[in-house]
This record gives C-alpha cells, structure tokens and sequence, in this order.
C-alpha cells in the first residue's frame, strides 16, 4: 500500500506538471505551483478511490505474558477479615511485575463483576475464555475463601492454565453453629408420619443448645447437647394436615453463647409438597398366598403407591376380620388386583362394580385361574381346566412396551399356567408351551394385565437385580396411571435459593408408558400476584424433555404446562426463598482451594516464595488494519474541494 501510494503520488505530480507546464495565458510562477498542487491532491485521491479502496496497514506489536488476578467479592469473602490475605496478594502483585510481566485484575461473583449473592467460578473463567483474555496467560491467581457454588467443578481438570490460590488466613477459633443438612422427603402426605433429620455442625462449641422447629402451624423446641468433635443429628416425625406447599423452618440457638462467626447459617427453611393421598391399590385373593404377598411388598417399595389386601370369603370381603364394602373399597382406587388360586365367586352387584370400575378407567390386575364371572373384561375367550408347569418365554410384543424392555432375558423360573384361547385383539407378552401366559387388553377405558399362572413370585428369588419386583413396579405404575400421569411436570425440589437456576423436567408417555418423541409443550410461570413471569417451550436434552428457568426473586410461583394438539396439562408450585448461600459459608475452603491447585497443575500460595516465576514470554502479535476509504466522507470532501477550487483559479485567471 505505501509503495503504490508514492506511485500514486509521483504519476499525479508528473501529470499535473506537464498539465500547467505551459499555460495560456501565462500566469505567475507561484500560482502555477499552487494549481499544479491542487491538481496533484485531486489525481492521488482519484487514484486511490479507483485503484485501492481498501488500505491495508499490517501493525506488529511485542505482547509480553500476563498473570491474571482473580478478586472474589463476593458476600461470603466480605464477611471475613482479609488483611493478610490482602497483603500477600499485594506482595505477589509486586513480584510478578518486577519480573516483567503484565497483569490483568477482575473482581467475580456470580461471574465477572457479577451478583456478590453467589459465587461461581466455572462461569467466570469461561466468560474470560470467551472474552480471550486468556490468550497472552500464563496462570491465574485466585484470591477466594474456597466457597463456590459451581455444580462440577471437575470441568477444571481440562482449563488451559494452572490456578494458584492464595490461602494466607487460618479458621477463626471463634465457635459457630451451623444447620449442615436437612433431610425430609420433598413429596410427603397428609397425616402419614414423616420423618424428618437435622443434622447440626458445631465448630468449637460443645454444650447445651435449643433447637426450634415451626411447620403447620407448629412450634417444637428441643434441649440437645451438641458436640464440636463431631456431626449432632435430631430425629423426628411430624404430621402434615394440610396440602400443597408447606414451609418447615429451623433455628438452633446456643445457651450463652453470644459471639457467633456467623449468625446466618443458624437457620434453615425448607419447602415441601404434601399431597392429598397415595395413589390406592386394591389387593383382592381367596386365600393367603405368596403371589399376592409379593405383589403387596413390590407396591411398598414405591413411595407414590400404598395397598390393602382383602380376603375374599363367603361372598364378602374382609381387611384384618373386618368386613368391607366393595363400593367404599374401589371408590378411591387406582388399581384393583385379584389373584385367584381357587375360585372366587362375586355376586352380580360386585361383578357390575368391578365391571365399571374398569369401564371408567381403573386398572386391573388378575393372576391365577380364569373366572368365568368376569369373561366380559378379561381378555380369554375359552378356558380348558388343564393345569400345566413349563418355563414362560416373552413374545415380540414386548418390544411395544418400553417398561418391559429389560426383562427380555430375565431368568423366570417354571410357572403352572392353564390351557386358554385368547380374544382377538388383544396382545400376548409371554407364552408357556405355546399357550399365552402374559396377556395385555382393553376394555373401555380401563387398562387390563392377564396372568394366566401362578407362582410367579419365584421368579423373584432365582432372578437378578430383582426383576420381579421391577417387573411389578412398572406393571403398577402403567394399569393404575390415569391420563394426568401421562403427561407430568417433575421439580427436583419445590424450594430454590435466590440466584438458584430452576430446572423443569416433563414425562410424556403414551398409554403403554412408552415415551413420546414428538412434543410441543409450553410452559407459563406466574408470581404470587397471577403475573407472568416466563413462558417458554420444553426441549429435548439427552432423550429428557427440560426446560431451565433463569433465577427468580423471592416470592411463591404457580406454573402450567400445557400440549395444545392434544389438550394434555400438568400444573405445580414451587417457591423462592431469600436464603442467600454466601452468608452460610464461614472460615476458608481450604480443601476446595487445594483441589482446583492440583486438578489445574497449580498449587496453593501461602508466602509470596511460593509463586516461582520465569521470565515472560514475548509474543509478537501482526494485526491487518482495513480502512475503507469509500466510507470515509472526507475523502470525497478532499476531491471535491481540490477539484472546484481549481476550477475557481482557473476561470479567474481566464485560464482555457
């Protein structure tokens, strides 16, 4: 570019000289120069805008390394003294730039120059990635108290440049108490039992303490004893009477101990759902038998699901010698089990119960032999009374139903099973010498397992990874879901922290529980005024369906969720507490310091001796500067000022 602007300029001096070397009429020597100026100028800028209108200037510029200083603000750092801390980071600042090298500070938090509520270091050293400003590193240096409230940080183990933390500050002697954990189910029932574990931590503290505990419209206090040489737990159990979200709060307060590191972390308050009642299942047999035991032990292990077994005798149905009515028993039921080893003779009123409760769309479970009474819902078409024992082997159908998939090569001990036709369109999961042993129907708008066999339960003492009881979970789960359940919004939690990501699952499954691939569903979260404040449409992650909702202010949040194309809908709550993470973290993380020194190849800096450095490396950095002269304004200005008073000069000196 320089060289072909001396060009430029030479070839417009040369033609402007030989264009006033001789004019008519003469004219002055010194109004000739001037002419042959402006002329000049004005054929060097046409030149340029014609020839090369982009310059290019190529800059070289010596870069020496940088050490980057990480400042952590946050509100956990300011509740502590940091003098020396101070001091030593002051000192190293001094060392690194007598050795040359540049340096480069930042306060974080929650990111660079981010909300001091809540510290996260994986996003700040990523926003100095994506920023490049860590091209020219050559380590940082990471002035915190170790308190971050990253989800992994393992994530580490791949950063560019080694970390050195400082960690000049010992743990203060000063006593302080802290709620370390609070373990309580998040989904719990009205007037069932709950247990509830507080688990204490007292740091230079031992003796007599009160812990105070409030939830539904309940206050507890307890006189512990608390030990400083180990983690104090209190055990409870507390009933809930009323439903929806529910606030359980905390506080531990030490008898004559008035000068506390932090006060803050002395309590706790947590939200949990309690839910109306669990979802019922009806067990009904002729006698005691083990199928119907292992049935009811299946259904124990799920917290969502509670079951009552019922003699059927004499016409009538019987919990612990007390008789029942059938009508009461079904009118909250999900799902409705009859193992039949014998013979069990309903009346018609009950054949018409059991028949609509199917209807309606309660689920049905029937094992064991065939009763002809309920032909009209099961789905066998003839019944031979011959009674066989073979191994079961799982048909292709099995592949339809996604719940099943694992159990294709379950090992299922030898079964006695009866000789049976099938009704058409219904589907057979399993045989028995090619007579079907597993049989899924319909009838209206109840779903309906057939299995035509007994001794089932075996099949849990010889199987692995409890394949029976697998088995039975999901068969549970699939008969005895209503259409809601189908499509559900799942919370992690139902209680966040301020600054605290909520993250939102959905489970859409079709009427075999197999998961649905194709889903547009939108989600719309209000505040406690019925304001909305986020709406969005769920994505598919790592075959689950989620959404994330950025951080909320502190308030209680109703969300929906609804498929437009079908009408499906799930619905919840959730709050946002103003707890604030930093306040609960005292003294220094020294163990956290020291994992992010080794996974990053760096290590802790306690005396500015330990920081060795080397000389910096110089880099030579060429950057292309593009100007394009088309764009600048003044560059037409210059042609046309040049060129019309030119023409000015010459029409007053007459010239041709």
């Amino acid at each position: 570019m320089v060289i072909s602007s001396i060009i430029f300029i030479v070839l417009a001096l040369l033609l402007s000289y030989l264009y006033y070397r001789k004019t008519t009429p003469n004219i002055s020597f010194s109004k000739k120069i001037f002419l042959i100026s402006l002329r000049t100028i004005t054929y060097f800028v046409l030149f340029l805008l014609i020839y090369s209108p982009i310059y290019n200037n190529i800059r070289k510029k010596k870069i020496p390394e940088n050490i980057i200083i990480l400042n952590d603000d946050s509100n956990s750092v300011n509740l502590k003294k940091l003098n020396k801390q101070t001091i030593l980071r002051d000192s190293l600042i001094k060392k690194i730039s007598d050795r040359g090298y540049s340096i480069k500070s930042f306060d974080f938090s929650d990111g660079l120059k981010g909300n001091p509520k809540n510290t996260l270091l994986i996003k700040t050293l990523q926003q100095l990635k994506n920023k490049h400003l860590l091209k020219y590193s050559k380590s940082i240096i990471l002035n915190s108290d170790g308190y971050f409230h990253d989800s992994d940080l393992t994530t580490l183990q791949n950063f560019p440049i080694p970390i050195f933390p400082i960690l000049r500050i010992k743990n203060s002697p000063l006593p302080d108490l802290k709620i370390e954990d609070l373990k309580i189910n998040d989904e719990v029932f009205r007037d069932e039992k709950t247990p509830i574990k507080i688990k204490i931590k007292s740091t230079h503290f031992s003796g007599k303490a009160e812990a105070i505990i409030n939830y539904d419209s309940k206050e507890i206090r307890k006189n512990i004893f608390l030990d400083s040489l180990k983690i104090n737990e209190i055990n409870l159990n507390a009933k809930f009477s009323k439903i929806g979200i529910q606030k359980i709060s905390i506080e531990i307060r030490g008898n004559n101990l008035k000068k506390e590191i932090n006060f803050y972390n002395n309590q706790l308050i947590r939200n949990i759902v309690v839910k109306n009642n669990r979802n019922k299942v009806i067990v009904v047999s002729d006698e005691l038998n083990w199928d119907a035991a292992y049935i009811i032990k299946s259904i124990s292990g799920e917290k969502r699901w509670k079951s009552k077994f019922y003699l059927f005798r004499n016409g009538n149905f019987y919990l612990s010698q007390k008789r029942k009515s059938l009508p009461k028993m079904l009118e909250t039921a999900n799902l409705l089990v009859i193992v039949q080893t014998h013979k069990l003779q309903f009346t018609k009123q009950q054949i018409t119960l059991i028949t609509n409760f199917v209807k309606n769309g309660g689920g049905l479970l029937f094992q064991g032999k065939f009763n002809p009474e309920l032909k009209k819902i099961l789905p066998i078409k003839t019944f031979y009374s011959q009674e066989n024992i073979d191994i079961m082997t799982w048909t292709n159908n099995i592949a339809d139903y996604s719940i099943y998939s694992n159990l294709k090569n379950a090992d299922i001990p030898p079964i006695s099973f009866w000789e049976i036709e099938p009704k058409i369109n219904v589907k057979i999961l399993a045989r028995s010498n090619n007579y079907p042993t597993i049989i899924s129907s319909k009838y209206a708008n109840g779903k309906i397992l057939y299995l035509n066999c007994l001794n089932l339960w075996k099949w849990e003492l010889s199987g692995k990874n409890q394949s029976y009881f697998n088995f039975m979970n999901h068969t549970i789960k699939w008969l005895g879901s209503k259409n809601s359940k189908l499509f559900e919004a799942t919370l992690p939690k139902y209680d966040f922290d301020l600054n605290e990501s909520i993250q939102i699952g959905l489970e859409a499954v079709d009427q075999n529980l197999n998961p649905r691939e194709n889903i547009e569903a939108k989600i719309s979260v209000f505040n406690s005024k019925k304001k909305l404040v986020f709406s969005d449409f769920f994505t598919k992650k790592n075959q689950l369906w989620k959404i994330q909702i950025p951080s909320l202010p502190k308030d209680s949040y109703h969300f929906e969720v609804i498929e437009e194309k079908t009408g499906l809908r799930s619905k919840g709550d959730f709050v946002v507490n103003d707890n604030n993470l930093e306040y609960k973290d005292v003294n220094w993380n020294e163990s956290a310091l020291q994992y992010i020194s080794e996974i990053t190849n760096g290590k802790i800096i306690r005396k500015v001796s330990d920081l060795d450095l080397t000389k910096p490396h110089i880099s030579e950095e060429t950057s292309l500067i593009e100007i394009y002269l088309y764009k600048k304004w003044y560059f037409f200005l210059i042609f046309i000022f040049t060129f019309t008073l030119e023409l000015f000069i010459r029409k007053r000196n007459g010239l041709l």
